[in-house]
């Protein structure tokens, strides 16, 4: 497959979170990790971080229908900005703790990995927003759940 243009090398870059989503092993979580580092640097920034993922969001939508496209599959597994932007919506407006990033991480992977109703549904939404949608969602899931979780302890 031959990549051109630098703005399909963009949508390959950023599509693959950075070349983490081309890992062997677990791409989707290795992909989610890209989280993290960009939850750290936004976490001061509320509007900032809103800003960000909404960009993102959309940066993802246009990179995933690009990638479908390109590669003939509606979502190869080395597309990760789903992951990245599923997990920066799981913590949003939550504080930034390690006990609280391993409960974003472990609830949104949960909801991502296990898709309950009706995230399974929105993959079948057309391309990229396909792609995206449903970890928008599973990240909706986790924020919920990691926010009553926290009123607990």
């Amino acid at each position: 497959m031959k990549i051109k243009t630098l703005k399909e090398k963009m949508f390959l870059i950023i599509g693959s979170g950075l070349g983490l989503g081309y890992s062997p092993i677990m791409p989707g979580t290795c992909g989610t990790l890209l989280g993290i580092p960009i939850f750290y640097l936004l976490k001061e920034n509320n509007i900032g971080f809103i800003i960000f993922t909404l960009i993102l969001f959309f940066i993802g939508i246009s990179a995933s229908n690009f990638i479908s496209i390109k590669f003939k599959q509606k979502d190869p597994s080395f597309i990760v900005i789903d992951e990245i932007v599923g997990f920066l919506i799981a913590a949003m407006f939550i504080e930034f703790s390690i006990l609280n990033i391993a409960l974003i991480f472990v609830f949104f992977r949960l909801f991502d990995i296990i898709k309950p109703f009706p995230i399974k549904k929105l993959e079948k939404l057309s391309l990229g927003w396909g792609v995206m949608s449903d970890d928008v969602l599973a990240g909706i899931y986790a924020n919920i759940i990691v926010r009553i979780i926290l009123v607990f302890i």
